[in-house]
């Protein structure tokens, strides 16, 4: 049985879906992407609705040390781990989530973990792109 959200969840609800919208500075013409007329919400892009539930997930695990989202780094054949040098690349354009190294910052961020001086240079090289502000 489905229920409505009360007033406040929704409100709450609301407030986060426009904050993960915003996470992209400068929307990499994420707006024009074949299916933009099935967005539920007028500032939504591509990667909204992943970057919402990436968003939930800090949330309800904010305060948990483990970055689950290092998980998502692609281990190579030879066990060496794979780790993206951009936080955006082009030829992931079509792809409904946003880069591995990104979306493992912004929990990082938003679980309030002290980055290391090597992430906080990559965040200070890409803030005209990313935004980098906690939505909670």
């Amino acid at each position: 049985m489905m229920t409505k959200l009360s007033k406040e969840s929704y409100i709450e609800y609301l407030k986060l879906r426009k904050c993960a919208s915003s996470l992209y500075q400068n929307q990499l013409n994420l707006r024009s992407y074949h299916y933009s007329n099935q967005f539920t919400h007028s500032e939504d892009h591509q990667r909204s609705e992943e970057d919402m539930a990436d968003i939930i997930s800090f949330k309800t695990f904010q305060n948990e040390p483990t970055l689950y989202s290092c998980t998502l780094l692609t281990p190579q054949i030879d066990g060496t781990i794979y780790q993206p040098l951009k936080l955006y690349a082009v030829e992931s354009k079509l792809n409904s989530h946003s880069e591995t190294l990104l979306r493992i910052l912004r929990e990082a961020i938003h679980k309030k973990i002290k980055l290391p001086k090597s992430c906080k240079k990559l965040i200070d090289k890409n803030v005209k792109d990313f935004r980098f502000e906690p939505c909670f």
